[in-house]
């Protein structure tokens, strides 16, 4: 794994006494009714925004890699990734598909995916709520870290699914964050973290579309399709203040806390940053969120009515 990113700008107004946190906090794309909407990471500076896709992808591609490497991924085939980030995933299957084969990358910010100059890779921008997608085309569509951030994920998933020629894989992966609730109970500074991270996630999920415990729902979604074949697997580590995984969660606690859970009043800025410095102690373990993943087949017959 490689070291984590923090981000050396941020706006005057956010005043953290953390300085190894002070990050540059991303827009918000709006506030209705108590409630916000937008993905959380847009607005962010290139490079900082650049640097976090990057290293988030260090520590988490090697676990798709692995998964797609069971699916038979071959030479000619057609994928498609939703979501592309900074184009990892996409990169990797263009590399596998060869020559005969074709790899589409989607996503709203179209930023990262713009630098990619692969013969067989077409990047293309898409909004996975609002666009439409090919029936019956692709050989594996995936997508990671996608699904917990929409308003309506089902949707798009079903989208997905139906992009999906009969007998091709769908690859889902999101993360779960209610491993990091089995802290050690004997500590009082874990018994305390875990009711502010309790509070904080009921805030999310009532004020935001982030769902901070989408990736238990995997499987009962893949399995809801229809498709044949389905696997999952949960993917979590202890983790310790100094580990990548460590700064990473530090970093979105700091800006759930000032987009959410403070105007919210769950937690005090005191309080989040009591916190923020726990979770960055080297002398404090904890069960880091879990990384889930899962997959399917879909049936053959089952394309275009």
């Amino acid at each position: 794994m490689s070291e984590a990113v923090f981000y050396t700008r941020k706006p005057k107004d956010i005043v953290s006494p953390i300085p190894i946190l002070q990050c540059c906090f991303f827009e918000v794309i709006g506030l209705s009714e108590e409630k916000y909407v937008g993905y959380v990471h847009s607005g962010k500076e290139y490079d900082s925004e650049l640097d976090r896709l990057e290293r988030q992808a260090s520590i988490f591609e090697p676990t798709t890699i692995r998964h797609l490497e069971t699916m038979g991924i071959t030479e000619g085939w057609k994928c498609l990734e939703v979501g592309a980030g900074t184009g990892p995933t996409a990169r990797w299957l263009s590399n596998r598909v060869g020559s005969k084969g074709r790899v589409v990358a989607t996503d709203i910010d179209m930023r990262f995916l713009e630098r990619l100059n692969i013969p067989n890779l077409e990047v293309r921008r898409h909004d996975i709520l609002k666009d439409d997608l090919e029936r019956d085309e692709y050989d594996l569509v995936h997508c990671r870290k996608l699904l917990e951030h929409l308003p309506d994920p089902e949707k798009a998933l079903k989208k997905m699914a139906h992009a999906v020629r009969p007998g091709g894989w769908l690859l889902v992966e999101e993360d779960d964050y209610g491993s990091m609730l089995s802290v050690d109970v004997t500590d009082p500074s874990a018994v305390s973290l875990t009711a502010a991270l309790r509070r904080s996630f009921d805030s999310i999920l009532k004020r935001s579309p982030v769902n901070p415990h989408f990736g238990r729902r995997l499987r009962g979604l893949v399995e809801g399709l229809g498709f044949v074949e389905v696997g999952n697997e949960g993917w979590t580590c202890m983790t310790r203040g100094g580990d990548p995984l460590a700064q990473l969660i530090a970093t979105d606690m700091q800006l759930t806390s000032r987009l959410i859970t403070i105007p919210a009043g769950v937690v005090t800025q005191e309080e989040a940053d009591k916190y923020c410095r726990l979770i960055l102690d080297p002398t404090f373990y904890y069960p880091c969120y879990t990384f889930f993943s899962a997959w399917g087949r879909k049936p053959i017959g089952e394309g275009r009515t």
